[in-house]
């Protein structure tokens, strides 16, 4: 509840407050009143004497009570750097808040005197990324050391468990009390549920359900009924009837980057064409979600929240050129679908492919098929590679490619060999175009080097940020965009310097028959530009590319995609490459939104409506309540307390805010 400063004889709403104690019946439109003005007070600066922010550099020690000697003692101990505060999370009951902070520790709070009471030194190897709850005395933690941990906050001496089954960064958690289970993701595209009641020394039981490349976050709904998964291509993904236990079967082999290229393409992959039956499913059913705002050519969707009822799914993401970030809203809610709505493919011909000579690749030794795929990042190009892994002095999985490999740093004295090697590869090279795309194919890897051969000569854009978030797939150098093929003129209304994607086509295909002599059958790569209106080169063997064209059904269809944007709003574009956690109020009725050095809160409409009392018919713009800076650094998150008007924000400084109205 806010604080009242007193009670007087007429103040503020306080008849309101009265009546809705003793169970009266509000007055239409004055819960509205009420929420507002709530939401107006919040984002004033209150000057009650009650600390207002934390930092460690001003509170170097935190007060605690132990057992000595028979007796009770007050003891202080040191509150050591925190670095960026990654994740806010309140408990259930709205008695603690706990803190994830970037130099690997863990603050836990009292909310009511705002005073640090514990805190977790070293609670990881790497960063803290998120802290979920699980009940009133246990939670979770997961790191950039790839590690899940358990806690009780009765004794925060040790951890429970450490929970080991991801090969990269953590990055958030949920809790699925239907299932009894521990949900997490992170940046390996991998999907875990864990079991811990079955936990024992020597493992613990936990299986993978899901995986995608560019996974960027998941999160559950209340009732544990669907998942939302958002990525960095530009796409949530929606999981309807959601079955935890059978979800790595239902789901086993769909690619959500392939189908959703063939949605942009139009062009039937058998790898995904065959999928289009999940989006029919009688569970864990698939949605893919691709609206967003007309403006907003939405890529790294960095964060996702969903309503406490929920009902929708708010999301904060990154458009291509990098140059705004935006907040949109989606309708998650169950919609029946029709399998006579699919969009019938107009086109199965196999891709017919012709021999051209200016095509030349470097002939670097070739990357060897592998069963597993890892995800790359240079600049303005991401590569999905499935060629083999080793292993670094870690134990991590690597594949190393060298994208500078072919024509750089090479002396004069070299043109000869040179000259040679561009003739010898461009022997494996060929070009076709179909529909108005040129693709450009090659049996091996090397083919990667030939981006650096279709780059236009154009200035590069000189980008300055923030220091990069080491949570973030680092993005260094911008890659310019290839040549459009000849006869094709460049869209004047598109984007002048187009995102590239590589997205991997599926394993290696296996030759059968004695007519079919490949050297190499291996698994392809599609590269895509933007809104899928520029060049597409494939890296692999045509003629497993035909053969698999084959392959698909004559009465196969494509799944057109429901529009779902409800609500949006262009962000603050301030410290580029940082996750910024949006919250939203206990009663579904606001979204914090870190907003700069600050935080703004956002509303349905003017008059603070509740959502289901104000459902567009169309996109409409999220109404703007009113911003409040509160901070030296960046604001990267964000926390509405469960049980009380009560907002917590913290910042790249290591400061945490708070903000409660008072009238």
């Amino acid at each position: 509840m806010p604080k009242v400063k007193g009670l007087g004889d007429n103040p503020p709403l306080y008849k309101f407050l009265e009546r809705r104690r003793n169970g009266y019946r509000p007055y239409p439109g004055e819960r509205d009143l009420f929420n507002k003005k709530l939401a107006h007070c919040l984002l004033d600066d209150p000057n009650n004497g009650i600390p207002q922010y934390f930092e460690y550099s001003s509170t170097p020690f935190y007060q605690t009570e132990i057992y000595r000697k028979g007796r009770i003692v007050q003891e202080e101990r040191t509150i050591s750097a925190t670095g960026g505060i990654f994740n806010l999370e309140f408990s259930p009951d709205g008695r603690i808040l706990s803190a994830a902070c970037e130099r690997k520790n863990i603050l836990i709070f009292d909310p009511l005197t705002r005073k640090v009471v514990r805190n977790i030194e070293n609670a990881h190897q790497d960063c803290v990324n998120c802290v979920r709850f699980l009940d009133t005395r246990t939670f979770a933690s997961c790191s950039d050391d790839t590690t899940v941990a358990l806690w009780d906050v009765r004794n925060l001496s040790t951890r429970v468990r450490t929970l080991r089954g991801h090969s990269n960064w953590v990055k958030n958690i949920e809790y699925s009390q239907q299932d009894n289970v521990l949900v997490t993701s992170g940046f390996d595209g991998a999907i875990y549920t864990w079991d811990f009641n079955k936990y024992s020394e020597s493992n613990s039981e936990f299986s993978k359900v899901f995986y995608t490349n560019g996974l960027m976050r998941m999160r559950l709904t209340p009732d544990a009924s669907r998942m939302v998964i958002s990525t960095m291509n530009g796409y949530l993904i929606l999981v309807h009837d959601l079955d935890l236990s059978t979800m790595a079967q239902d789901l086993a082999g769909f690619k959500p980057n392939m189908y959703r290229l063939m949605q942009m393409s139009g062009k039937a992959f058998e790898q995904a064409v065959t999928f289009t039956r999940l989006f029919h499913a009688k569970r864990n059913r698939i949605e893919l979600i691709a609206d967003f705002p007309e403006q907003n050519d939405a890529e790294i969707i960095s964060s996702l929240r969903l309503h406490p009822q929920g009902w929708v799914a708010v999301s904060r993401n990154t458009s291509s050129d990098e140059s705004s970030e935006w907040c949109c809203v989606h309708d998650i809610q169950p919609v029946q679908t029709n399998e006579d709505d699919d969009e019938p493919i107009k086109d199965q011909r196999a891709l017919t492919w012709g021999r051209s000579t200016n095509v030349s690749v470097p002939n670097i030794e070739d990357v060897e098929d592998g069963p597993n795929v890892q995800r790359f990042r240079s600049g303005r190009i991401e590569i999905i590679s499935t060629g083999p892994r080793t292993q670094n002095e870690n134990g991590q999985a690597v594949i190393r490619i060298d994208l500078t490999l072919g024509r750089q740093n090479r002396n004069q004295d070299d043109e000869d060999d040179e000259d040679e090697e561009e003739r010898r590869g461009a022997e494996g090279a060929e070009e076709v175009n179909v529909d108005g795309t040129n693709f450009i194919s090659a049996e091996s890897m090397a083919a990667l080097d030939l981006l650096g051969e279709l780059r236009q000569q154009a200035s590069a854009q000189n980008r300055e940020s923030a220091a990069n978030d080491d949570r973030v797939p680092q993005r260094e150098n911008a890659v310019i965009p290839p040549e459009l093929p000849e006869g094709e003129l460049p869209d004047p209304e598109g984007d002048p310097d187009p995102l590239l994607n590589i997205v991997g086509v599926g394993p290696s295909l296996p030759p059968t028959g004695e007519e079919r002599t490949i050297r190499n059958e291996r698994g392809g790569f599609l590269l895509i530009g933007n809104r899928g209106s520029s060049r597409v080169l494939y890296f692999g063997s045509p003629a497993a590319h035909r053969a698999r064209q084959e392959n698909i059904p004559t009465d196969a269809k494509i799944h057109k995609n429901i529009q779902r944007l409800t609500h949006h709003i262009e962000e603050s574009n301030t410290g580029r490459g940082f996750i910024k956690e949006q919250s939203f109020s206990p009663c579904g009725r606001f979204i914090a939104s870190p907003f700069g050095f600050g935080v703004r809160l956002l509303g349905w409409n003017s008059a603070c409506s509740d959502l289901s009392d104000c459902v567009p018919t169309s996109p409409v713009q999220l109404y703007e309540i009113g911003t409040k800076s509160s901070h030296k650094e960046v604001v990267l998150s964000s926390s509405f307390s469960p049980n009380q008007w009560l907002l917590v924000t913290g910042c790249l400084a290591g400061r945490i805010s708070w903000h409660q109205p008072t009238f």
